[in-house]
């Protein structure tokens, strides 16, 4: 099964949509029915035979403006045949950081491998730059000459929120007390669907997880329950590096007599250390317990000084970006006085 894009990575803000094709191949009767396409963002319309295995659609972007990824699953299972497919869409987005800096100086923003054009900060000092933010990315160098030549750099937090990278595949209607296997398909940075030990949580029964059939997939045997006291399950599923972070609520699957929403869900921030940045707030208290200011510290980073600055409530912090750079230990040692 495949699937794909006209345009691989359509930027929110510029792109309204874009052209999805699917193609299956294998020892299957032909012609294949229309699948069922589910999406975590955005939404498929217009979905037309090309072919006997060959269908195309339009894929509408969400109307978000904040970059995250977008997983698209399309199923053709029915009675025996299990055939599912999944793309996982990379959506950047375009953004405006302002920050201030010298009146006059050159400006440019890095974001991930790519830098922008140069801009001339105003008289004021506030510098506006156009960058385009792929998913996955928190954070963007700023880097400015001022008149004199003096360079100067800061990173500038792009305060993404939070976005669904999960979804569960369920079908339009689960009966009472039985008992399906239901695929999930997760999302990680790298900007591809891959299998991962996910955790699926229920409203019912605990769901046991299975092994995966299709590259991707993680499934899960899900009990529904008997009783139709409430007619809808809540399935919930997250990232083991999410476990403590923000999970974003999901839609629940109906069984009985009622008509279902898809079942997804997904989260955002992982209790583990970042592959791209970490964020360390400073603290101080003088000789009688107060706290002080911490933003004077001397601080080592390896035992290369870095400068702690400010963020918008007053904390010190450093950046440390990015933690590729590891000691045999596989730790980053950090020291301020």
């Amino acid at each position: 099964m495949t699937l794909s894009l006209a345009k691989l990575s359509p930027v929110l803000g510029v792109d309204d949509e874009t052209e999805l094709r699917i193609v299956a191949t294998g020892p299957f009767a032909s012609p294949l029915p229309f699948p069922r396409i589910l999406c975590s963002a955005g939404r498929v319309e217009d979905l037309v035979r090309e072919g006997p295995t060959k269908f195309s659609a339009r894929f509408i972007l969400p109307s978000s403006r904040f970059p995250h990824a977008a997983i698209v699953v399309a199923d053709f299972s029915h009675d025996s045949l299990i055939l599912r497919g999944s793309l996982a869409v990379r959506l950047r987005a375009a953004a405006v950081p302002a920050f201030l800096t010298d009146p006059g100086a050159s400006v440019t923003v890095r974001v991930g491998t790519r830098s922008s054009e140069p801009v001339i900060a105003p008289a004021d000092g506030t510098v506006r730059v156009p960058v385009v933010v792929p998913p996955g990315t928190a954070f963007a160098l700023a880097r400015s000459v001022n008149r004199h030549g003096k360079a100067s750099q800061q990173f500038l937090d792009l305060k993404i929120p939070p976005a669904q990278r999960a979804l569960v595949v369920a079908p339009e209607k689960l009966a009472a007390a039985v008992r399906p296997r239901l695929p999930c398909w997760p999302w990680i940075p790298t900007g591809a669907c891959r299998r991962i030990h996910d955790r699926l949580a229920s409203s019912g029964p605990k769901p046991q997880p299975l092994g995966s059939l299709v590259p991707g997939e993680a499934r899960f045997l899900v009990r529904v329950p008997a009783s139709l006291q409430d007619p809808t399950l809540h399935l919930i599923a997250s990232m083991p590096e999410q476990a403590r972070g923000d999970r974003r609520g999901g839609r629940g699957a109906d069984f009985g007599a009622h008509r279902p929403g898809s079942a997804a869900a997904g989260g955002t921030r992982p209790d583990r250390i970042p592959i791209h940045s970490l964020r360390v707030f400073l603290s101080a208290q003088d000789a009688f317990g107060n706290p002080t200011d911490a933003g004077e510290a001397s601080v080592l980073v390896d035992g290369q000084p870095v400068s702690p600055h400010s963020t918008e409530d007053g904390r010190a912090m450093i950046l440390l970006l990015p933690l590729a750079v590891l000691d045999r230990r596989g730790a980053i040692t950090v020291e301020a006085s």
